[in-house]
């Protein structure tokens, strides 16, 4: 939990625009309506074209 908080602070915007395209509001995280365990899901399972993908999971590199 303490990783997942982390990197909200660091990459706020960025996720929550990358959640918004696929019709997520982080508000329900923030509520408890989503768990963190789903949002972790969320964060290292994300589309292929999100923001958060290519420049926090594959460190910048973009997928083939």
């Amino acid at each position: 939990m303490t990783v997942l908080v982390e990197v909200w602070k660091r990459y706020a915007g960025q996720i929550e625009a990358d959640l918004l395209r696929q019709g997520i509001d982080i508000g329900d995280w923030h509520t408890g309506r989503m768990s963190s365990r789903r949002l972790m899901v969320l964060l290292k399972y994300p589309l292929e074209d999100d923001w958060f993908s290519r420049d926090f999971v594959r460190g910048g590199r973009q997928s083939r």
